[in-house]
């Protein structure tokens, strides 16, 4: 079990990378405004459309921009790959073992892992996010990111410096 968590959390890390690097190169384009304009870029069924500046970015991410819509897709993708692999590193750390509250870590990282994947679905500039202004959403979006990279870090160097468990005394059960 001891190797099959060490994989989940090298995978983990890794997912986190490539989610962080992905949303490094949205982030340059994506315009967290609710500013009504009109759509004037390259898909011919939306143009002349009044929508927010935010969705126009997307838009414009999407089909105007080299690489845009994979950098989205790739985003996409390996946050619920992170979020995947966060509900399996959280039931093997509470699961497997008997109980010890440093584990609780692991279910932390799972929440915020969660709160940052829905939180950054609102960030279209759909009506469902209510009366909460989207540069808000946005602003907890990365401050999330930013907790979840820190709580990750924190959990992955506390359990490099814990001492292994010890091995169960076999000849003295026999």
């Amino acid at each position: 079990m001891k190797r099959l968590a060490t994989v989940v959390s090298v995978l983990l890390a890794c997912c986190f990378a490539l989610v962080v690097v992905t949303g490094a190169y949205l982030a340059t384009v994506y315009s967290p405004s609710e500013v009504e304009v009109v759509y004037d870029g390259s898909y011919e069924p939306l143009r002349g459309v009044m929508m927010s500046d935010a969705y126009a970015s997307a838009l414009e991410l999407s089909f105007d921009r080299r690489g845009g819509l994979l950098a989205q897709q790739w985003h996409l993708g390996f946050t619920r790959a992170l979020l995947a692999l966060a509900v399996l590193r959280a039931a093997l750390a509470l699961l497997t073992r008997p109980f010890r509250p440093r584990r609780l870590g692991w279910a932390a990282l799972l929440a915020l892992v969660a709160a940052n994947a829905v939180i950054g679905r609102r960030l279209l500039g759909d009506p469902a996010s209510g009366e909460v202004p989207l540069p808000w959403w946005y602003a907890a979006h990365l401050l999330v990111a930013a907790v979840t990279a820190i709580a990750w870090t924190w959990a992955w160097l506390r359990g490099r410096r814990t001492a292994p468990e010890p091995a169960p005394d076999v000849a003295g059960a026999v």
